[in-house]
């Protein structure tokens, strides 16, 4: 996505420097920080379990695990997943309150928009059917 911001390739490598060594090196380390994606996840499946604790019980009763696909999503900080609008407004939050923890409180306000379709599905199928297209997430009424 930084590749829309210039057309110089030296200006797209210093911001994605900038990027990485503050914010994106933490998703790819295992530690004890805060800003970890150990500490990412398990902030996920906290608010998961506070404000949806009966599609955590029912993932639970069809042995699914929400922070598989969470992960993947927080991970790449949902490069790949959202238009590219998205991730930019996205990151503009992760700028502006200074922490990636935007990024599990965002994972889990999608679970949390779609509880109702996971309550219905019967299958680890029809779960992941639930989350292969996320282009149509906007991030703004979600966080």
């Amino acid at each position: 996505p930084l590749c829309y911001i210039s057309n110089s390739k030296e200006d797209v490598f210093y911001i994605f420097r900038a990027l990485y060594c503050k914010y994106f090196c933490y998703l790819n380390s295992i530690s004890s920080h805060p800003q970890s994606i150990v500490s990412l996840c398990k902030l996920f499946e906290d608010l998961l379990q506070m404000y949806e604790p009966e599609v955590c019980y029912h993932l639970a009763q069809l042995n699914v695990s929400p922070v598989k696909t969470a992960f993947n999503w927080m991970i790449y900080a949902f490069v790949g997943v959202l238009e590219v609008d998205q991730i930019y407004l996205l990151w503009d939050r992760i700028l502006g309150f200074e922490t990636l923890e935007i990024l599990p409180v965002f994972a889990a306000s999608i679970f949390v928009f779609r509880a109702n379709l996971i309550l219905n599905c019967q299958t680890q199928e029809e779960f992941d059917e639930l989350f292969i297209d996320l282009s149509n997430i906007k991030v703004v009424p979600l966080l």
